[in-house]
């Protein structure tokens, strides 16, 4: 503000030493010159007093603290047991000091790749609900904090007997259609040898025989293949049974058997 104030001071010094001299004004000029003067150190005044009480606002707004956001809830599935934590954070004052992922509920097996980081892997999951806390602090210790969930779902197990083997607990994928992976059947079954395969779904005790797919087209609910070609079309896993379901209603988790 010193500095506004001295340019204005400089203008009306000179607008009165200009203004003085006879010998460079007349008289109609020097009034003219003298109100020109004026103006201006009047318009630099005003200027600096709005600067100043801008800066005097901008030092008495009260500190924000961050807006923290620790991301949408997962799901996995065992026996995958890693994810990708993705947090975010809006600060109006932009003086983070510090960023931490920390657990608050869940089992006891898991490690942080990098807690201070807003997106770090987060892996040995083990079955069960766990609460993730991402915690955003500023300079003058404002706290922003938000809460994701992590749930971990028992994946498939697998009863092998004398002629047939089941995937219990199966989860849908959807590739392109609705389906259900029973990874590694040659594993299990001869290749080669003739296989029946079955659903149950988890509303029913009943099994339900499900046919080969067809190329010819269907109208049956459920049809499966094995997956042959080495590289699955960029699609499919190698060896691995699909099960396609053409219905809408996957919140279950089926159990398929197949015999041979």
């Amino acid at each position: 503000m010193n500095y506004c104030f001295r340019i204005a001071e400089k203008l009306l010094l000179s607008g009165l030493l200009i203004s003085s001299s006879p010998k460079l004004l007349t008289m109609k000029t020097t009034n003219y010159f003298r109100f020109a003067i004026t103006v201006l150190s009047i318009f630099f005044i005003s200027s600096c007093k709005k600067t100043v009480e801008n800066n005097q606002q901008s030092i008495n707004a009260p500190n924000k603290a961050p807006i923290v956001a620790a991301g949408n809830d997962i799901k996995v599935v065992l026996p995958a047991n890693e994810i990708l934590l993705e947090g975010s954070f809006y600060d109006s004052e932009n003086n983070v000091k510090t960023i931490e992922w920390t657990k608050l509920s869940g089992p006891d097996s898991f490690a942080i790749e990098n807690k201070n980081d807003l997106k770090t892997r987060v892996s040995n999951l083990a079955e069960g609900v766990y609460q993730f806390e991402l915690t955003v602090t500023d300079h003058l210790d404002a706290i922003g904090k938000d809460v994701v969930t992590v749930t971990v779902e028992p994946g498939a197990t697998i009863e092998v007997g004398t002629s047939e083997v089941i995937y219990r607990n199966l989860n849908w994928i959807n590739p392109l259609y609705s389906s259900l992976e029973l990874p590694n059947i040659y594993s299990y079954v001869p290749q080669g040898q003739p296989i029946k395969v079955f659903v149950k779904r988890d509303d029913s005790t009943d099994w339900e025989e499900i046919q080969l797919v067809s190329n010819t087209g269907t109208t049956a609910l459920y049809e499966y293949f094995i997956e042959e070609r080495p590289d699955g079309a960029g699609m499919y896993n190698y060896g691995s049974l699909y099960l396609f379901y053409y219905g809408n209603d996957t919140g279950d988790s089926p159990d398929v058997k197949v015999q041979f």
